[in-house]
């Protein structure tokens, strides 16, 4: 039985290497100190290690992308792991260097790590649990989130465990380290999730699962900024050689442990457990790919084509066609794509790329941070001019058509009859507004809302548009004040029901 001596402290004498067993694996996750030298001294942990970053890449993405036609997502762990594991790694020499613990064997040491930090991939396993078909979008990305943090804080503390097994080093010396380095992985992954928190002020109704990034954006924002200087300084402490030194364990080379065949076969169960659901859950990832593939590409009619010819639920749960509301390089793009509607589009593609449309549109109070200050003003009126959908779009965004008009050319000036139209359909009746419930409706609100009706020259518009919602109001007048009701009997007198209205 080979030896790992390991010299930790003055009081603590190397240790024998016992055997690796199917446990050893449970006990090295929980931080056990003989599991981590086992597996230390082990040459085949290495590749047991690529295995089980394999099952977890299946683990994570057996249900999350189009495997078929973008294979490379089942490298993407492996390529990060190989990067992140030797910038730690070398942090973590630099530091062992200047603590005394020397700088040779750095590549047969970093062998030896990367084979631990590997053999902490059964963590990902957890990715596996398909949240999004039992759970709303918004708690399924929320459970996501939650499911990654504990990943993320075990192996941040499972890691420093590591670290101060292999370097005989107090365990919040190496805390400091590996923090220095999670914490600056976390915020610049955390850049790049492309939600715009502030889109929010501008009256943008996000998603649910992109309010849920976009808390997280927030608190990992706030919390690892503020605590990244602290690491850096006890870092940089660290390298004062008036600590006690580090010691690099030492392996024998006499022998070295093996897996035995239960260990392999957990490791290939668990490969093939990743690969058994793909022929049922990868035909919808495989339609998901091939619209997102063509927006990517600027086929706007090609990805209609394809969300039409299936149902919605012949995609997978929760999915979120592109362009999202949240997403600063996307969402002007919704645009393109509701220009890009045919006769033959899907009623329910119809739907939901309008609610995108309105939602990016934000409030009529909030017109600032919009998808309208993004968009040529002239293309969106005219688009909205025509969208059989634009009176459920423009509901209660006659301020953001107002300021709109502005930019929009002499066809669509303030008494332009184009404009009157667009008007009529985004006036919003009081009594329909989510923000108010009927007994607390103030005078002012009823007051603009029959302005905007009172102001149109073409009386036959609020006729067409608006003469059902102001029967409705009078009908039900118990909190409507009798001055508004008795405008509202003249303006409905002054309608001729005969005219045709223009538009």
């Amino acid at each position: 039985m080979s030896t790992y001596a390991v010299a930790a402290s003055p009081d603590e004498l190397p240790g024998e290497v016992r055997p690796i067993t199917l446990s050893t694996l449970g006990r090295f996750l929980l931080g056990r100190r003989d599991a981590i030298l086992s597996l230390a001294a082990c040459r085949q942990t290495l590749w047991l290690g690529l295995m089980l970053v394999f099952s977890a890449a299946l683990a994570r993405e057996y249900d999350g992308e189009d495997l078929l036609h973008e294979p490379w997502h089942l490298l993407l762990p492996l390529v990060a792991s190989l990067v992140t594991s030797f910038i730690l790694f070398g942090l973590i020499s630099l530091v062992a260097w200047c603590r005394h613990a020397g700088f040779s064997g750095f590549w047969s040491r970093y062998r030896k790590f990367l084979g631990l930090y590997w053999m902490t991939a059964p963590l990902a396993w957890m990715y596996a649990i398909p949240v999004e078909r039992f759970l709303s979008a918004g708690d399924a990305t929320t459970t996501n989130l939650n499911l990654l943090a504990i990943v993320s804080l075990w192996r941040v503390l499972l890691m420093t465990r590591i670290v101060s097994v292999l370097l005989s080093a107090p365990y919040w010396q190496a805390f400091c380290l590996v923090m220095l380095f999670a914490d600056t992985v976390a915020l610049a992954l955390v850049s790049q999730i492309d939600v715009q928190v502030f889109a929010i002020m501008g009256g943008v109704r996000l998603t649910e699962a992109e309010a849920a990034l976009a808390g997280a954006k927030i608190l990992v924002s706030l919390f690892g900024t503020l605590s990244w200087p602290i690491w850096l300084i006890a870092s940089l402490a660290l390298t004062s050689r008036r600590w006690a030194p580090w010691v690099w364990s030492r392996v024998s080379t006499a022998s070295s442990p093996v897996f035995p065949k239960t260990v392999w076969s957990v490791a290939t169960v668990a490969v093939l457990l990743g690969l058994a659901p793909l022929p049922w859950t990868q035909s919808e990832q495989q339609r998901r790919g091939a619209a997102e593939r063509a927006f990517r590409a600027g086929r706007y009619d090609n990805m209609l084509a394809t969300m039409s010819a299936y149902g919605r639920d012949e995609f997978p749960p929760h999915w979120d066609p592109p362009p999202r509301i949240g997403a600063s390089r996307e969402r002007q793009r919704i645009v393109d794509v509701v220009k890009a509607f045919s006769p033959d589009t899907a009623p329910w593609v119809r739907a939901l790329y309008c609610n995108k449309l309105s939602d990016g549109l934000g409030r009529h109070r909030f017109p600032m941070e919009t998808l309208w200050t993004e968009t040529n003003a002239k293309e969106l009126l005219e688009l909205l001019n025509g969208l059989p959908e634009a009176p459920e779009i423009l509901k209660g965004k006659s301020r953001l058509l107002e300021n709109l008009s502005g930019f929009g050319g002499a066809e669509f000036s303030k008494d332009s009859p184009q404009l009157q139209v667009l008007l009529m359909k985004a006036a919003e009746p009081p009594d329909q507004s989510e923000e108010y419930s009927a007994g607390s409706i103030p005078e002012w609100l009823w007051e603009q809302y029959l302005k905007s009706l009172e102001s149109v020259k073409d009386r036959q518009l609020v006729l067409k548009y608006h003469a059902t919602h102001l029967n409705r109001i009078l009908s039900n007048s118990k909190f409507v004040p009798q001055n508004i009701q008795d405008r509202i009997r003249i303006l409905l007198s002054k309608l001729d029901p005969v005219a045709e209205p223009r538009s």
